[in-house]
């Protein structure tokens, strides 16, 4: 009874229309392996938020930033660019390809500071995502667990709906290593990359 009530609540409060988070998620699912609830909840986060919460000590930002790209292996296994918002706008650059790539990280971190400034995500917008996702779930158009997507619904609520890391699963299966940024603002220092 109480998962036919959130339906219908979630049906009358959210409508599909072409800008659907639903072939967002399944595109990460097929990309991802482990790609759990707490993956959907940072992917959602970070798509309406950007890179904003991560730039409040940027001394601290720039610097992790460098020995991040200073420790990682340069590769071309996984994209450069990976598509994390429904409109496109935000992406992850993920740094191996992008160190492969000679990239620098005073631009990137330039990129992120300009994408930072000019996104200005709101509350409003995450939870109406935040609930399009629960739908999909309910409906049965994702296949996530409703029982943890309830559980976990219920922490993040609790807690005002903080940025939260990558689930241990997903960090130990993919090893992310990226930034979010402005596809638009990466794009003018970077061209010929895409």
């Amino acid at each position: 009874m109480k998962i036919f009530l959130i339906t219908m609540l979630f049906c009358c409060c959210f409508q599909t229309d072409n800008n659907s988070l639903i072939p967002l998620i399944k595109k990460h699912q097929q990309t991802r392996k482990n790609f759990l609830i707490q993956d959907v909840y940072k992917l959602i986060y970070q798509g309406v938020f950007g890179v904003a919460h991560i730039l409040k000590k940027p001394d601290f930002a720039k610097q992790y930033l460098a020995k991040e790209m200073e420790s990682i292996e340069e590769t071309n296994n996984e994209p450069l660019i990976e598509n994390i918002s429904v409109s496109g706008e935000l992406v992850r650059i993920n740094l191996r390809p992008f160190k492969k790539s000679g990239g620098s990280v005073e631009k990137l971190f330039k990129i992120m500071t300009r994408s930072a400034e000019e996104t200005k995500g709101d509350l409003e917008k995450f939870l109406y995502r935040w609930g399009e996702f629960k739908q999909a779930v309910i409906q049965g158009k994702l296949k996530f667990n409703i029982q943890e997507l309830e559980k976990f619904d219920k922490k993040v609520k609790a807690e005002n709906y903080p940025a939260v890391h990558h689930s241990q699963l997903y960090r130990e299966t993919n090893r992310p290593a990226y930034r979010v940024v402005k596809k638009s603002i990466f794009l003018e220092y970077f061209p010929n990359l895409w």
